[in-house]
């Protein structure tokens, strides 16, 4: 627990599991300003474009893919980290569930064996599928 000088307000840099566990609150400001910010964002582009809706951006965008395969992450919240430009760069993401899975450490582990990671990590895109096909032959998640 800190406690800044300048405001009294209380402050922790614990994970939220063991803080809720002892009875007090996290709150995520970075996830806050980071909304508040696609918030502008989206009022601005609404006054050139009356007909935007957030909901429309495509999901499956070449030249976005493009970007995040070269670790080009500057800004972009979650994955600007070296170390997920790393990741990106190997991975070579062309789904939005891969940039999923890639920013939550807790879902990567959960849902990938460490054989997974390596075929994600290292070989190409079409093995990926067969490992794909695999699990779902033999009933795996």
């Amino acid at each position: 627990l800190y406690k800044d000088p300048n405001t009294e307000t209380n402050a922790t840099q614990f994970s939220m599991k063991y803080v809720e566990e002892a009875g007090l609150i996290k709150f995520d400001f970075l996830g806050l300003t980071t909304l508040s910010i696609i918030d502008d964002c989206i009022k601005m582009i609404s006054k050139e474009n009356k007909n935007f809706l957030i909901n429309n951006i495509p999901l499956d965008d070449k030249k976005t893919y493009d970007q995040l395969s070269k670790g080009d992450t500057v800004g972009i919240f979650q994955l600007e980290s070296n170390g997920m430009g790393s990741v990106l760069r190997q991975l070579q993401p062309d789904r939005f569930e891969e940039i999923i899975s890639t920013s939550s450490k807790r879902e990567f582990q959960k849902n990938w064996t460490e054989i997974e990671q390596i075929a994600r990590y290292q070989l190409p895109k079409e093995y990926r599928k067969r490992v794909a096909e695999a699990r779902k032959k033999f009933g795996l998640r």
